[in-house]
């Protein structure tokens, strides 16, 4: 039997909030255009490593997004038809991801958390099963 731990990190807020939910991760890249769909979580994407997985209430951890800056709109729907994750963990600052939670919570007073780790930090984020996000940028995760 297997004995879970607690690894208590504090991120860089990109957007706040609180959030929990397994997790989802990958340090490979994703474009949100063309990589997610949604309007059912699907990561559609046939060459990402996570190919067919689903976002959908969990928090994804992803080093950052690549390419079109359309990613947030996408996001954005995602938000919109309740098939987001239910926060992201980044390694680094992505404005396009970020936007995309930001105008959420302007037009549909929903967002979701997004909080950008340290490399250490989403080295260990990347091994966790489970996550908690609060509004402060604490990041716990259950490994």
């Amino acid at each position: 039997m297997s004995s879970s731990k607690l690894l208590i990190k504090k991120g860089q807020v990109l957007v706040d909030g609180q959030s929990e939910g397994p997790v989802l991760a990958t340090n490979v890249p994703l474009s949100f255009w063309g990589g997610l769909n949604p309007t059912t979580g699907e990561i559609i994407d046939r060459h990402h490593p996570l190919s067919k997985e689903n976002v959908t209430g969990k928090v994804f951890v992803l080093p950052t997004g690549r390419g079109s800056c359309t990613g947030s709109g996408i996001l954005l729907e995602a938000i919109f038809s309740e098939h987001a994750p239910t926060a992201i963990l980044l390694c680094q600052l992505d404005e396009i991801i970020s936007l995309g939670s930001i105008v959420a919570d302007e037009f549909l007073q929903k967002s979701i958390p997004i909080i950008v780790l340290t490399p250490k930090d989403f080295d260990d984020a990347l091994k966790a099963k489970y996550a908690f996000i609060d509004k402060a940028g604490k990041v716990k995760l259950q490994i």
